[in-house]
């Protein structure tokens, strides 16, 4: 960005004996006459045909009033030397003295500008940071550098920082990707090894239930799953062990509510736990009603 983008006319102005004032109201423009006999004016209401005549002036320059964003990037040390930030400052800037301006600094370069203007700031405040921990650079930016308009009386440029954001250079991101790459593939191969224990664990237990698990089996199960603790085992087992056969049955189905043992173990358990149930009086079968988990024990069954 060149400074002569807030230069929007420099054309030859006719100074003679009846010289017509320039028209100065235009909305966000400064009107100059310059290259006089007398110092540069500013074209005003308060400006006289005589004050122009007298100073001979030879060009008239409008200059803009408005507000601009610049986007300034620059290197920066850190910490590591073979490495740097690339830190983007977003600032706004304007004309605030179009004579200082003129005569100072038209020909001058916005990125010198803001070079001169805080980029020993800059540099000092990034060489405390590592490419490796740099979270709180911004911060310490943005506190240092000014919040609040400032004005340049040598160029008379005024400026406001509106953001700063901080990045290390590619080499040095070159080397916070292989980081990241290797702590990826570090938790990858962690997830995938929790999960072959997964697998394992559900396995085995998947072989019990195919091979119709007691009820030991199944609690003991569970506490390798980390479902129950081994005192709860222990007692759901004793307990299990004290009940007569229909509060065995009414113990198994409440697994199969649970999802610990599968239908077909419920039914080659009940089988086996109640052998003498299997036929009725001639060898006649028995009309058992299968019911659904709210179902009571006595429900699963009917002697006839």
């Amino acid at each position: 960005m060149n400074s002569k983008i807030f230069i929007l006319s420099d054309e030859v102005y006719n100074n003679g004996l009846f010289p017509q004032i320039p028209p100065y109201n235009k909305k966000d423009s400064w009107f100059v006459l310059t290259e006089g006999s007398a110092s540069d004016i500013i074209v005003d209401d308060r400006t006289t045909v005589k004050q122009i005549r007298q100073g001979r002036y030879k060009r008239l320059v409008e200059i803009s009033q408005k507000v601009y964003s610049y986007m300034h990037t620059f290197n920066a040390p850190c910490k590591e030397t073979s490495y740097t930030f690339k830190v983007t400052v977003k600032a706004y800037v304007l004309v605030e003295k179009p004579l200082d301006f003129y005569s100072n600094a038209r020909n001058m370069n916005i990125q010198d500008f803001f070079n001169n203007q805080f980029s020993l700031d800059v540099r000092r405040i990034a060489r405390n940071y590592s490419i490796l921990d740099y979270s709180a650079i911004d911060d310490d930016l943005m506190d240092t550098l000014p919040r609040t308009k400032v004005l340049d009386s040598a160029s008379g440029l005024a400026y406001q920082v509106q953001t700063v954001e901080t990045t290390p250079n590619e080499a040095a991101l070159k080397i916070l990707e292989q980081k990241e790459r290797v702590g990826i593939e570090n938790y990858l191969k962690k997830q995938e090894m929790v999960g072959l224990a997964d697998i394992d664990a559900f396995s085995s237990k998947l072989a019990m239930q195919n091979s119709g698990i007691s009820y030991e089996e199944a609690i003991w199960g569970e506490v390798a799953t980390g479902k129950y603790s081994r005192v709860l085992a222990i007692e759901k087992i004793e307990a299990y062990k004290n009940q007569t056969r229909q509060g065995k049955l009414q113990s198994m189905l409440e697994l199969r509510k649970e999802g610990i043992v599968t239908e077909e173990d419920f039914e080659m358990y009940k089988s086996s736990l109640l052998p003498e149930l299997s036929t009725g009086a001639g060898g006649r079968p028995l009309a058992i009603e299968h019911k659904k988990d709210d179902a009571s024990v006595d429900e699963y069954y009917d002697v006839e």
